[in-house]
């Protein structure tokens, strides 16, 4: 009779568990990674929509067949088998993460990031699996691209014509590529464990010894450092030295890594090539001679004429020169030459700005070396050569710009991975979270605890799409670019405000936009987003203002019209007004968001040619949002 009265109260409610295991089918299909479950024998008893995407089978071909027999490489399939009889038996200890292949139906390999979860029965007997699995292809066929883009750097450093070197912290090399041998003579293994003194003539000891010194200490890149070295065989070898601080992950100098040329060839053909020009008063180089012991001077016309003056416009004095020199340059130059005479320096170079006739000035290499000495042994007379740099300054300064740009973007890259990095884990650690109590709590038949746990789960996994859904669109700025146009920016300001209307009634929040508003030539669907995130975020902070209250409007500024987003909210503290434009920086935690929106804003307007700033003189004193923009309109 009990047997009966319990069949009876199963088939009663055999509809309403039969929709809550739909209801939950449905909030497993909602999660962004691949949930499956299996029993004691590893035959599949449930699988989300993302694991059957995964797969590429149906739910009817997935479900109750063999797991290790259909979805594992046939590599991989005893061994897993084994492993997974010998869990289901308590013999061996669960692994919480691991790293798998799974076999598509096309017979496609997908590798799989798993976070497994044991099913116990009333008992504590293990009766099933419950495990989550992220597809991890991509990421791991990028970081095996990145090993051999290494491997590549290492054959491109053994094959280069420059020889590639590294020394640590004492100047001891570390490293040397095979191209040591064709530049001085030794084997990569025969300079190990030296430095690079032990390799320079005995006459440029001291100067390397304590150019290397002051390299050193201050840690910093030098670039085209000549020194002299002895061959293997005993022959003079003239080498270009550059090189860069090895600086690790947590900013600790390591040493340095850099190349060296052999130069020989090519310096003792300028040599030759200088001294023969020397004697020529050339149209194209200016020249120049000193007398240093009476003080006459002579330049030749070019030397004039490249910088728009007339041949004999000038005297030819030393206070001629002097005038020219930049004021900022003058001392530094004149030291080097100082220098090279008193030390008997056989040539020198040096760079400086030089004016020119219209007031601009040119960018000059002069070169100079002793000609004579006088009966004392000591320089009586420099002669030299006087160039004009100026373009290869201009590109020189490009390129320092250029790769400032890569290290900040590079900084940046590395901040932006450890954010998302850290910012996607959490909704995946409560995703594994609550997948486990899940499988505890359907075992138990505990259903509301299942609701809130894929309720929990469902979250999370919003809260994933949404912040991989505002890191698209930061990446997007700069890159996806709409036509500019002429756009009334109060229209734009009453725009933005349907936009976020919702959350403005639901604060009674009052709006103001001034009457009177420019135009503005620029990206119109970029800087619509401008105001909805600005508009948005002073409702979010605007407090427990009694008559919140945001102005939108504009003004003139010294050189630019000035727009601005004003709020009567919570305000900022002074120490943050920098960092409220930083990716992932939420002031409040406590407040709906993702920290994307305002670097949104900031990299909308400086694409626009624009500047944007806050004011605000504290908490609970409002804030206002500041920005400019440039002008897109095409030139003709």
């Amino acid at each position: 009779m009990v047997f009966e009265r319990n069949a009876e109260i199963i088939r009663q409610n055999e509809p309403t568990m039969q929709i809550e295991r739909e209801n939950a089918q449905k909030y497993l299909d909602i999660a962004g990674v691949m949930i499956v479950a299996l029993d004691a024998q590893g035959i599949v008893t449930l699988i989300n929509k993302k694991g059957i995407e995964i797969l590429g089978y149906s739910e009817d071909e997935i479900i109750g067949e063999m797991w290790f027999d259909n979805f594992v490489p046939k590599r991989f399939k005893s061994d897993v088998k084994e492993v997974y009889k010998k869990l289901m038996a308590g013999e061996i200890e669960p692994v919480e993460y691991y790293e798998n292949p799974v076999v598509t139906k096309g017979g496609e390999e997908r590798i799989i990031a798993w976070h497994n979860s044991i099913l116990k029965d009333e008992q504590g007997n293990c009766c099933g699996i419950l495990t989550s699995g992220e597809d991890v292809t991509e990421k791991v066929l990028t970081e095996n691209a990145l090993r051999e883009n290494e491997e590549r750097f290492r054959v491109m450093a053994e094959n280069t014509s420059d020889w590639i070197w590294e020394v640590d912290t004492q100047g001891v090399f570390t490293y040397s590529s095979p191209k040591i041998k064709a530049i001085i003579g030794y084997d990569p293994e025969e300079v190990l464990g030296k430095t690079p003194i032990d390799f320079i003539v005995e006459e440029q000891l001291e100067h390397i010894t304590s150019e290397f010194r002051k390299i050193v200490k201050n840690k910093e890149a030098f670039d085209r450092l000549e020194n002299i070295n002895l061959h293997k065989n005993g022959s003079i070898v003239v080498i270009e030295t550059s090189g860069v601080p090895i600086i690790d992950s947590e900013g600790n100098y390591c040493g340095f890594r850099g190349m060296s040329r052999d130069i020989t060839e090519r310096k003792e053909t300028n040599d030759l090539l200088f001294k023969n020009k020397l004697a020529l008063d050339s149209a194209e180089i200016g020249f120049w001679e000193w007398n240093i012991l009476t003080g006459d001077t002579y330049f030749n016309e070019r030397y004039f004429t490249m910088a728009g003056y007339e041949p004999n416009e000038m005297p030819h004095t030393y206070d001629t020169w002097k005038n020219l020199v930049h004021p900022d340059d003058f001392d530094s130059v004149y030291e080097v030459i100082n220098k090279s005479i008193k030390d008997f320096i056989d040539g020198f170079e040096v760079e400086f700005r030089f004016r020119k006739k219209d007031g601009n000035w040119l960018w000059i290499e002069s070169r100079g070396k002793i000609l004579r000495t006088n009966e004392s042994g000591e320089a009586s007379y420099v002669v030299g050569v006087h160039l004009d740099i100026s373009e290869r300054k201009h590109y020189e300064s490009a390129r320092e710009q250029l790769i400032q740009e890569l290290e900040d973007k590079n900084a940046e890259l590395e901040r932006f991975t450890y954010t998302v990095s850290h910012d996607l884990k959490s909704p995946l650690i409560t995703i594994k979270g609550f997948l486990g109590m899940l499988g505890r709590h359907l075992k138990a038949g505990n259903q509301e605890k299942v609701d809130t746990d894929i309720s929990k789960i469902s979250n999370a996994a919003d809260t994933m799409r949404q912040l991989l859904d505002e890191l698209l669109e930061l990446s997007r700025i700069g890159r996806v670019v709409h036509s500019p146009e002429e756009i009334d920016m109060r229209a734009l300001a009453h725009e933005a405000v349907e936009l976020v209307e919702g959350r403005i009634n639901e604060r009674s929040v009052e709006v103001q936009i001034q009457d009177e508003m420019p135009t503005q030539n620029g990206d119109r669907r970029r800087l619509l987003e401008v105001y909805q995130n600005l508009i948005d975020n002073a409702v979010k902070f605007m407090g427990d203002q009694t008559n919140p209250c945001i102005e939108i409007g504009a003004e003139n500024g010294d050189e630019d019209i000035v727009f601005f987003v004003r709020d009567n909210g919570e305000g900022i503290d002074l120490r943050y007004h920098d960092n409220v434009f930083g990716l992932f920086n939420q002031l409040d935690n406590n407040i709906e968001g993702t920290g994307i929106g305002l670097t949104l804003v900031k990299r909308i307007i400086e694409t626009n040619g624009g500047r944007i700033w806050v004011e605000s003189e504290g908490l609970g004193t409002g804030a206002t949002f500041f920005f400019t923009l440039q002008d897109m309109r095409e030139q003709p």
